[in-house]
């Protein structure tokens, strides 16, 4: 479904997974399908980008046991296509990474009557919504997957079957990975590494070849729309002429042409700025292979996994979408990752202290001097659970199938 990265970042590193344990699809044979709805993401785009506070409303009030088949109703179009698409592709098993979605196939499977476990894959961390395992078994997807211990821990406690609730992981996209594979940790943000990557972006994106890596290097980022929340705080740096010229600054605008403009004809001239707009996942992974620090106006997991495999970090977050992204505030200054500063005065003192090299507070010293091993930590864990994600595909397809009125 098109309503966000993350999903198709999360059905991509399954496939990545399966790929992995089995490339002659010997044992699998994965089949793509995208929800060709529109009313769904209309819906999400207004309320995301136009009134987020709203956002961060519904995502509470889809705690209460009577919002799921609120929810459903709006999902008549997703029903329709649903009953199509396992009519003709027959599953051994589906994979969702979306919950309406894994709502209204498990719906559809009970209406046909057919047998085939629905898995509900959930790309946030935190703690999922009871909307998310809906109470009417018709609704309900027969197996959660989950990103974060303290998910499955908490979905555990609330009575699910713990064969029933998987932990797995993010696989990043190829260019992040390859890039994370090309050279010893001691040496991946070298010097001279993040320089071969200045010159071979440079041959695409001529206005980065302007960056001064004697100076450290800011990546703001907030997917298509949100790196426009950061906009107080590029204002605030523009604004200080104590500061011109002591940083890289690098907004990556994504599909927001406006904002694009508006940085363009205004701040993005300076010789310190570089603006770009939706760039391609190759030229991504080179920013943050060269970036010191991602300032970020949102974090969706799939960027804060590749930020981590190209070791680009801490991150300072500065906004957040409100429901689903709540948590990601905890989980980054939980594992030391990085830390969220709302406010523009404050997050610009974070970075004119975290940009100094030999200075700054005890705290954040500890989180950039331990940032890159921590990073490490947290990617190896992640592939470790990404790669189990066939072993408990095997379990699911061994176990005893759900029966047609949905209530195995």
């Amino acid at each position: 479904m098109n309503v966000g990265g993350g999903h198709t970042a999360l059905r991509d590193s399954f496939h990545l997974a399966l790929q992995r344990v089995d490339p002659a699809k010997a044992r699998y044979e994965p089949i793509d399908w995208d929800s060709a709805d529109t009313f769904v993401n209309h819906i999400y785009s207004t309320i995301v980008y136009r009134v987020p506070r709203l956002q961060g409303i519904l995502f509470d009030l889809s705690e209460r046991d009577w919002a799921a088949q609120a929810v459903a109703i709006t999902g008549f179009s997703l029903l329709r296509e649903g009953r199509r698409v396992l009519s003709e592709t027959n599953p051994d098993a589906v994979v969702c990474t979306h919950f309406l979605l894994a709502m209204m196939l498990a719906k559809a499977r009970h209406q046909l009557k057919i047998r085939c476990p629905v898995l509900s894959a959930i790309p946030d961390y935190g703690i999922p919504p009871r909307t998310f395992y809906p109470s009417r078994p018709e609704l309900r997807a027969d197996y959660l997957v989950v990103m974060d211990e303290r998910a499955r821990a908490h979905c555990v406690d609330r009575g699910l079957p713990a064969k029933r609730v998987h932990l797995s992981g993010f696989l990043t996209r190829e260019p992040f990975r390859l890039l994370s594979e090309s050279a010893a940790p001691g040496e991946l943000r070298s010097l001279l590494a993040r320089q071969d990557r200045l010159q071979k972006l440079a041959l695409s994106h001529p206005q980065v070849g302007r960056i001064d890596l004697s100076r450290p290097t800011l990546l703001f980022l907030g997917g298509s729309a949100w790196v426009r929340k950061t906009a107080p705080l590029l204002r605030k740096i523009a604004s200080r002429r104590d500061l011109e010229l002591k940083m890289n600054l690098l907004v990556v605008c994504g599909k927001d042409r406006a904002f694009f403009r508006e940085l363009s004809d205004g701040i993005g001239r300076r010789p310190d700025f570089t603006v770009l707009q939706f760039i391609s996942p190759s030229a991504m992974s080179q920013l943050m292979g060269l970036a010191d620090y991602p300032v970020l106006g949102s974090l969706a997991p799939a960027t804060l996994q590749e930020l981590l495999e190209t070791g680009c970090g801490p991150l300072l977050l500065f906004s957040f979408i409100p429901g689903t992204e709540k948590a990601h505030v905890e989980y980054i200054e939980r594992n030391s990752l990085g830390i969220y500063q709302p406010d523009a005065d404050q997050m610009l003192g974070v970075l004119t202290e975290i940009c100094e090299p030999r200075a700054g507070s005890s705290s954040i010293l500890r989180l950039r001097e331990g940032f890159q091993a921590q990073a490490r930590k947290v990617r190896r864990a992640n592939v470790e659970r990404a790669l189990a994600f066939s072993e408990f595909l095997d379990q699911v397809l061994a176990g005893d199938p759900p029966s047609p009125a949905g209530k195995g």
